[in-house]
């Protein structure tokens, strides 16, 4: 169930299965893409040092949330809920990652 994982796999199957089509994949991965680079947005500019840990906390319990939900009600809504919420909220994580692993190298940059 990891980050680019079995699970990535298995929704992006379901979304060619779910919609017939080839098509929906791309129009969905197009959407998601959109909304990842909105949530990178959102996180610079809302996310601030104080603020970093509750951040942290709602983006792994939300996507967590959403895959149970997908694992109980598997249909059309809830693939494409599932991989909006998991991609915007997953970003999210990867760039407090980020920031947290440049200022660990104490770099002048």
């Amino acid at each position: 169930m990891a980050y680019e994982g079995a699970l990535d796999t298995c929704v992006t199957l379901l979304i060619i299965i779910a919609f017939s089509k080839d098509f929906s994949l791309g129009v969905i991965t197009s959407v998601i893409s959109i909304l990842s680079i909105f949530s990178a947005y959102i996180c610079k500019r809302i996310i601030n040092p104080r603020k970093v840990k509750s951040a942290v906390y709602i983006s792994c319990i939300v996507p967590l949330l959403s895959t149970f939900i997908l694992l109980f009600i598997t249909n059309s809504y809830t693939i494409i809920g599932y991989s909006i919420i998991y991609s915007f909220f997953i970003q999210i994580v990867s760039i407090i990652n980020d920031i947290k692993t440049f200022k660990i190298t104490n770099s002048d940059i």
